[in-house]
């Protein structure tokens, strides 16, 4: 595991868990979300990732641009799925502490265009995850966590003396 590739819709814990990963594993990760806004790749942030996905060894969260041959370069793909309250809770709560904002090419406030991608492409988002699964199973690891028991039990079963990182708020169950 040294080329890592984390898909998952808005509000699955990409990030957290990324920089989780990275915590264990030492790996260098990119935020893909902090180099551009999603689907807006500049040219700068588009050199940006070309350059991290040259090195040897990195871990990526969810590239929005050009996805599948940027996923080739990974040996492994890890999707996180999370029930759809739990992530809409968590674009809410993002949003109001001003972590959301505009969305260039949506004429309505980037919340309401998360919600609306949450909403209606969810089942070909799923669809497309499962593709990608299918395709890159024989000649990658694929590991499917669904749920924040199975992410914490693959990052237990990594680094089995590892402190969790304390968290803000205690997400809802659903």
């Amino acid at each position: 595991m040294q080329r890592v590739f984390i898909l998952g819709m808005a509000g699955a814990g990409k990030s957290r868990f990324a920089r989780e990963l990275s915590r264990i594993t030492g790996l260098p990760v990119c935020h893909t979300d902090e180099l551009s806004p999603p689907f807006t790749g500049t040219a700068e942030a588009e050199r940006q990732l070309e350059a991290m996905l040259l090195q040897p060894a990195w871990i990526i969260d969810n590239i929005h641009r050009d996805f599948r041959q940027r996923i080739a370069l990974a040996d492994t793909l890890i999707l996180i799925d999370q029930p759809l309250g739990l992530r809409l809770v968590r674009v809410l709560r993002r949003w109001a502490s001003g972590g959301i904002g505009q969305h260039p090419d949506f004429p309505f406030p980037k919340l309401l265009w998360l919600v609306w991608v949450m909403l209606v492409h969810k089942q070909r988002t799923e669809r497309r995850h499962a593709g990608l699964f299918r395709m890159f199973r024989r000649s990658r690891t694929c590991i499917l966590l669904q749920g924040d028991r199975q992410i914490e039990a693959f990052l237990d079963a990594l680094a089995p003396d590892r402190v969790r990182p304390a968290t803000r708020r205690q997400d809802p169950v659903f």
